[in-house]
C-alpha cells in the first residue's frame, strides 16, 4: 500500500503540472503503463463522454479565467466538472451504491476500525515543521473540493442532512437518502456508536436517462494551481471578495490591532452555530469555504490576503489611471503574480520535500527558467488522486510511519 500510493502521488503530480510545466514529450497516460506493471488495468474515460464541451476559439487573453475555463487548449479542468479516473468505479450495485462486502463476500471492515489498525495514534519527533503540512492542505484546497449536499440544503434555506441519532448513538430515522453514516462499537476516542457521513453531489450523467451508468464525482474548483483558494473558482465569489468604491484592485480585509485580516462571514460552521450566540465562533470569507478549519489555514489565507494587497497597492500607485478598467488590470496583475508565487512555493520548495530531488528531476518537475508547457496533457484532478494519494492533512506522519514500518 504504501509503495504504491507514494508511487501514485508522484506520478499524478507529475500530471498537474501539466497546468504549467511538464516536460515536453511527456506521456499523457503517464499512469497508464506503470498500472500495467501493477496488474491494473488502465482506465482512460474520454472527458467529451463525461463533459461536453466546446473548444477554446480565445486562448491570448492575459490573465486566467476564474472558473479556469479555456485554461487549458481543450478546455480541461474547469471548476465544476468531474474528476478523471485511473480505474473504473466500483460499487455495491454497480452503479453508486458504496461497497459493504469484499469480493468473498464477506463485511468489509468499518472506516473508523480501518483507521486505528492502520494510522494508530503516534508520536515521533520529525524533521520538518508543521508547515509542511499545513502548506499540503492550502495547496489541496487550492485544486479539489467535492461538493456536499448539505451546503446546497443550508443556501436554500432547509434543515441540514442529519445522519446520526440524538447524542450521536444510533442512526437517525428515518436516513436521508444521501447518508452513509461510519458506526462502530465502544470507542474511547469518540463520543457516541456513529459518525455523520453525508456523500457528495454526483456529477450529472451524460444521458440522464441511463440509469446503469456509474455515479462519477464532481470537483466545484479549478484543477490548476492558480491561488484559486485566495480569489475563488468563480466570477461571484470573485467579486465578493474584492473592495470597490474606486479600490477595486484590492481584495476585502478587516483592520485590527495585529494588521489586516480576512472579512468576517456567518457562513460555514458559524450558520450552523448562530442560533447559539455565546458559543458562536468568528468565521472568515476566503476563496476557499475550508478556511476555517483551523487556525492555521486561516493564518495561510491572512499571509495571501495581505500579499495581494501589498503587490497590488505598488502596482496602482506606478500605474497611471488612464484606463476604465484600471482597477481590474491592476487586480488581475497582482492576482497573477500571487499565482506565480504559490506555484514556485510548491515546485521550487515543497514538493522536493515530499518528493525527493531525485523523483523530482526524473518527472521533470523542477523549477527552472524556460516554459515546458503541453497542451496534450489532461490537466484534471484524478479521483485516486485527490481521494487517496494526497491527503495532505496527514502526509507527513503517513511517510514517517511507512519509513519505520
Amino acid at each position: 500500500m504504501a509503495v504504491i500510493t507514494w508511487w501514485m502521488l508522484a506520478c499524478a503530480v507529475g500530471l498537474l503540472r501539466g497546468s504549467g510545466g511538464v516536460r515536453r514529450g511527456a506521456s499523457p497516460s503517464l499512469l497508464g503503463g506503470a498500472l500495467a506493471g501493477l496488474g491494473l488495468r488502465d482506465y482512460e474515460r474520454d472527458v467529451t463522454e463525461q463533459d461536453p464541451r466546446s473548444r477554446c476559439s480565445n486562448l491570448s487573453g492575459a490573465f486566467r479565467t476564474f472558473d479556469g475555463t479555456c485554461n487549458n487548449a481543450n478546455n480541461l479542468g474547469a471548476a465544476n466538472t468531474p474528476l478523471a479516473r485511473l480505474l473504473p468505479p466500483v460499487y455495491g450495485d454497480g452503479v453508486e451504491a458504496p461497497r459493504t462486502r469484499g469480493r468473498n463476500g464477506r463485511p468489509l471492515r468499518g472506516a473508523r476500525r480501518i483507521s486505528q489498525l492502520v494510522f494508530p495514534d503516534t508520536s515521533r519527533r520529525g524533521l520538518n515543521t508543521l508547515l509542511l503540512m499545513q502548506w499540503g492542505q492550502f495547496l489541496d484546497h487550492d485544486m479539489t473540493l467535492m461538493p456536499l449536499p448539505t451546503e446546497r440544503v443550508r443556501e436554500e434555506g432547509g434543515e441540514p442532512i442529519i445522519c446520526c441519532g440524538r447524542d450521536r448513538l444510533g442512526l437517525a430515522s428515518p436516513q436521508p437518502e444521501d447518508c452513509f453514516p461510519i458506526t462502530f462499537t465502544r470507542d474511547p476516542g469518540f463520543l457516541g456508536s456513529c459518525m455523520e457521513f453525508v456523500r457528495t453531489i454526483p456529477a450529472t450523467r451524460r444521458n440522464p436517462r441511463d440509469t446503469t451508468e456509474p455515479r462519477e464525482q464532481l470537483n466545484s474548483l479549478t484543477a490548476f494551481i492558480d491561488a484559486s483558494a485566495v480569489y475563488g473558482s468563480s466570477r461571484e465569489e470573485e467579486e465578493e471578495l474584492r473592495e470597490a468604491n474606486g479600490r477595486g484592485y484590492l481584495l476585502k480585509s478587516e483592520r485590527s490591532s495585529q494588521g489586516p485580516l480576512l472579512p468576517r462571514t456567518d457562513r460555514g460552521i458559524c450558520a450552523r452555530e448562530r442560533d447559539d450566540p455565546p458559543n458562536t465562533p468568528v468565521c472568515f470569507l476566503a476563496g476557499d469555504e475550508r478556511v476555517n478549519e483551523q487556525p492555521d489555514l486561516a493564518t495561510i489565507h491572512t499571509i495571501f490576503l495581505r500579499l495581494h494587497n501589498v503587490i497590488a497597492s505598488r502596482m496602482a500607485a506606478a500605474t497611471p489611471r488612464a484606463s476604465l478598467s484600471f482597477n481590474s488590470t491592476v487586480f488581475q496583475s497582482a492576482r497573477r503574480v500571487v499565482g506565480a508565487i504559490v506555484q514556485r512555493v510548491m515546485f521550487g520548495e515543497w514538493l522536493p520535500i515530499i518528493l525527493g530531488d531525485r523523483v523530482m528531476r526524473r518527472e521533470g518537475l523542477s523549477v527552472h527558467r524556460r516554459s515546458d508547457y503541453d497542451p496534450s496533457v489532461d490537466p484534471r484532478i484524478l479521483n485516486e488522486f485527490s481521494t487517496a494519494a494526497y491527503r495532505s492533512a496527514s502526509l507527513p506522519p503517513i511517510k514517517h510511519q511507512y519509513q519505520y514500518q
